[in-house]
């Protein structure tokens, strides 16, 4: 039996090459050609490009926008211009839209409302100040929104705010991530951390930890962790995710690369746990021993196992949270807005309930609230398709999903 010389290999090996190369290139037009509003054009990671340009460390906040900064925010399929005023709120225009004398609605939340992938003008506060003001209304609806705030800063610049602007009207846009955020010190691998209100021990009100916000280790993080009885306690640590070989490689090709993202999409799909049963206190007391897991944040949600089991900690957390508005002078009415909730639909599906719909419900009978709108069961409602709405390669609403919760919130307004 012979066996084939280097030459024969060589000649063997060079299809071989060919045709792989040739499939990859198939793979990768295959999937910018039939999945881009899925995938979204590169490059695919916004907030490297824009971070040190926007936001700046704050010691009552933890973060906060550099005020009358402007510039783009992009991850290659969306590009949104935006400029802040001098109080570090968006503006509604590239000039300004406030106008002295008119009735102030405060618009506060997260990066939902913040919605920097969209121009100015496209936000859903500006979009409801341009219709509340074509029928007729005096208003100014004030962006105080900013990217990764949870209750408890969108509430704490509220009443920063509030010295300067009175607002006769709040409303506040809660997403599923709002009730992990309120109980987050530092995530790990974020640039900025923050403080929170928890309620240690036997005490029976929220009380702040870690305001002033100190500058915390590089690789710090931090949350309140809460066990099998929900008693919570701080969390914290060192974490640092490995170098791998060729990691900055390995962030080009993700960000110019198609086929990378889908083989992404599908690992996760295979590999991350059900929702329902992650539990960080378990997870942290196992026998694996996890410091940390970007997982954590979903157990959290209204699908997460302890969103569930500690349901009164929470509820009594977002109605001291919100409470802390009530002492506005000249505030007539406080709203929350549900942004469309995976985790509500989910939990919905399952035939379980969804606890911070619940929750809200409560307090608009008990009237900490005045009103609750429920986007999720708008959504449902209607029947959009929320990939009809969502940016390319983002979880956020783009132009026609803004302009759906915009008009869903001007039929409310105008209901009462």
């Amino acid at each position: 039996m012979s066996v084939p010389g280097a030459r024969g290999f060589r000649g063997c090996l060079l299809p071989i090459l060919l045709v792989g190369s040739v499939t990859l290139v198939l793979a990768e037009g295959s999937l910018r050609l039939l999945f881009e509003p899925m995938l979204g054009k590169p490059p695919a990671n916004a907030e490297r490009s824009s971070e040190s340009e926007f936001w700046q460390r704050d010691e009552a906040l933890g973060w906060s926008h550099i005020p009358n900064a402007s510039g783009t925010f992009t991850n290659g399929a969306f590009d949104g211009e935006v400029h802040f005023d001098s109080l570090g709120n968006r503006q509604n225009s590239a000039a300004g839209t406030f106008i002295d004398g008119h009735r102030n609605i405060f618009f506060l939340g997260d990066s939902t409302t913040a919605s920097l992938e969209v121009d100015d003008d496209e936000t859903v506060p500006a979009l409801l100040e341009r219709r509340l003001r074509a029928q007729g209304w005096r208003v100014n609806v004030v962006n105080l929104g900013v990217r990764g705030y949870g209750t408890d800063q969108s509430v704490a610049k509220a009443l920063q705010i509030a010295g300067r602007i009175p607002p006769a009207e709040i409303i506040y846009m809660f997403t599923d991530n709002d009730v992990w955020d309120n109980s987050v010190l530092r995530q790990a691998g974020r640039r900025f951390g923050k403080g929170v209100y928890w309620r240690p021990g036997e005490q029976s009100e929220f009380v702040p930890w870690n305001y002033p916000v100190p500058e915390y280790p590089e690789d710090g993080f931090g949350f309140v962790l809460l066990d099998e009885e929900c008693r919570p306690r701080i969390q914290n640590g060192s974490f640092q995710r490995p170098e791998r070989p060729l990691d900055s490689g390995r962030r080009l090709v993700s960000d110019w690369l198609y086929l990378p993202r889908a083989i992404g999409f599908i690992r996760h799909a295979v590999q991350d746990h059900a929702v329902e049963s992650i539990d960080p206190s378990q997870m942290i007391s196992g026998p694996d021993r996890a410091t940390w897991s970007d997982e954590f944040s979903l157990a959290y949600t209204d699908a997460g196992a302890v969103r569930a089991r500690c349901a009164s900690y929470f509820d009594d957390q977002l109605r001291f949270l919100l409470g802390r508005l009530r002492t506005i002078r000249g505030l007539e009415r406080l709203t929350v807005v549900h942004f469309p909730d995976w985790s509500v639909n989910r939990s919905r599906s399952a035939g379980r309930l969804a606890p911070s719909v619940d929750a809200f419900e409560a307090m608009v009978r008990d009237r900490t609230l005045d009103g609750y709108l429920d986007l999720t069961k708008g959504l449902e409602r209607n029947g959009a398709p929320p990939r009809d709405l969502q940016c390319p390669y983002d979880s956020h609403f783009c132009e026609q999903g803004n302009a759906w919760i915009a008009a869903q919130i001007l039929q409310f307004t105008l209901r009462r």
